[in-house]
């Protein structure tokens, strides 16, 4: 299983922790330093750069949508190719056993579940939309969608990847070695993922808790998907599927995504939103067990066990 992959490396305390160091330092010198640097080149005041960095809205330091969409992709998107090197050099993993425990990584798997997660993506909009079209406009313009298209699928995978390999790769293994239980890892990485969000704009729009009932559920979906799928092609998958649609398809004023999306909503129900989530991940489970063949979801409850261990 992927938990277990971690056996083939490097897994003293002091390595995850270094690693997580690199994590933080990644993310400081590719998002507070560049902005920094553009804030004086463009001789914007320090309390303005407050006030995003604050807020994460783009438009208080005078930024279009598209150019603070990539301040915010560019961390997470250099993340994970700091986060991989970590993996391979700290830990040693061998390249394969960072991402799989099968024996190359498994682009059907991948593209499968990018596929299956979209079209649960728009068939909750479109339910939405039949019960609520008042709420949507139609906000295509050419020369801010296509840019926003392109900046999109090329750093959105690698910031979704990032996360994955973060809290679903090298936390989870951490804590599943630490634990020797995958049930608490689960929870555990569940937890950080969901406080790692914690300065998103939702959480002042919607309320802690409700926003982290959202991120909460969302890592433990992302953690059921790597444990019985055996890697983490299906959770980069899903990810990926879900920013692209925040990004591309659907905006709302108040989100972290806030993008010139082909639509925006004049209302965003939340509590909603948690209801159809919760049921389509359960669909997509069911779906996934038969389509891929997983085995009894008991699985999720076993003991982690070292190589050769009784």
């Amino acid at each position: 299983m992927y938990i277990e992959q971690a056996y083939k490396g490097k897994y003293d305390w002091w390595r995850y922790l270094f690693t997580f160091i690199i994590f933080f330092f990644t993310q400081y010198f590719t998002l507070v330093i560049p902005v920094k640097i553009y804030a004086r080149l463009q001789g914007i005041s320090e309390e303005l750069v407050t006030e995003f960095f604050n807020t994460l809205n783009p438009e208080k330091m005078g930024l279009s949508l598209n150019e603070g969409l990539i301040f915010l992709l560019l961390p997470m998107s250099a993340t994970f190719f700091t986060l991989s090197l970590s993996m391979r050099y700290i830990h040693e993993l061998p390249w394969r056993t960072i991402f799989t425990s099968f024996k190359s990584f498994r682009w059907k798997n991948f593209f499968t579940g990018l596929l299956m997660w979209t079209v649960v993506l728009l068939s909750i909009e479109l339910i939405n939309y039949l019960i609520n079209p008042g709420i949507y406009e139609f906000t295509y313009h050419p020369k801010q969608f296509f840019p926003l298209l392109f900046i999109a699928l090329v750093l959105v995978p690698f910031q979704a990847g990032a996360e994955e390999l973060l809290c679903r790769g090298n936390l989870l293994q951490a804590f599943g070695l630490l634990s020797r239980s995958r049930f608490l890892a689960l929870i555990i990485t569940a937890a950080i993922f969901g406080f790692m969000h914690f300065s998103n704009p939702e959480v002042d729009s919607f309320g802690f808790w409700k926003s982290m009932s959202y991120y909460i559920g969302f890592g433990l979906f992302m953690g059921i998907l790597t444990i019985m799928d055996g890697g983490l092609e299906l959770p980069i998958a899903v990810h990926t599927a879900n920013n692209l649609h925040g990004i591309v398809l659907v905006s709302y004023n108040g989100s972290v995504l806030n993008t010139d999306a082909l639509f925006r909503l004049s209302e965003y129900n939340l509590s909603a939103m948690i209801v159809a989530f919760f049921f389509s991940t359960l669909l997509f489970l069911i779906v996934s067990k038969r389509l891929f063949r997983w085995k009894s979801f008991d699985a999720l409850f076993k003991k982690v066990q070292a190589p050769n261990s009784n």
